[in-house]
């Protein structure tokens, strides 16, 4: 979250234009005076990592891989490598599993989530 930061910008000799970034917006000022505040949108985030077997240690090709949480329900399978990937995600926690597995709980915020998931 950005919050009370100021960029200050000069566009042209005679025009002078500040950022001033709070938790809520940012408002855009002038020299002449103009003031306009609008909403910054969160950013979207992801979630990435690798199926691993409990019993081999290698990575599992396949494996059905369920994301849930933020109002947001997401299943893909894991690549030829073990990877999976769910972009596009707002800012919160969700909870991800591996072919039925433990349920790890994943918060995203400011950053993207990396996870390794352990599959039987």
């Amino acid at each position: 979250m950005l919050c009370n930061r100021t960029i200050v910008v000069a566009v042209a000799a005679t025009f002078l234009v500040m950022f001033m970034f709070t938790s809520s917006g940012y408002a855009v000022a002038g020299t002449s005076g103009i003031r306009s505040t609008f909403p910054i949108p969160p950013l979207a985030r992801t979630i990435a990592g690798v199926t691993i077997s409990t019993q081999t240690g290698q990575a599992v090709a396949g494996a059905k891989v369920v994301l849930i949480g933020n109002r947001t329900t997401r299943m893909q399978k894991s690549d030829s490598n073990g990877w999976f990937q769910f972009d596009g995600l707002a800012p919160g926690t969700y909870m991800i599993q591996a072919n039925g597995g433990p349920l790890v709980n994943v918060s995203v915020a400011g950053y993207d989530s990396f996870v390794t998931l352990l599959v039987d």
